[in-house]
């Protein structure tokens, strides 16, 4: 599990535009494999 600071998680735009590495090593953002939702989350 990965945690961006708030001002980077502050909407889902900004999470959409997070870059992640693919296997063969580029960079794509990540809008293009995954649809992200705002939901409930687990409190600690």
């Amino acid at each position: 599990m990965l945690r961006y600071p708030d001002e980077e998680r502050s909407s889902i735009s900004n999470l959409e535009d997070m870059m992640i590495r693919t296997p063969k090593g580029s960079t794509i953002p990540i809008r293009q494999i995954a649809q992200l939702n705002i939901g409930e989350g687990f409190l600690r």
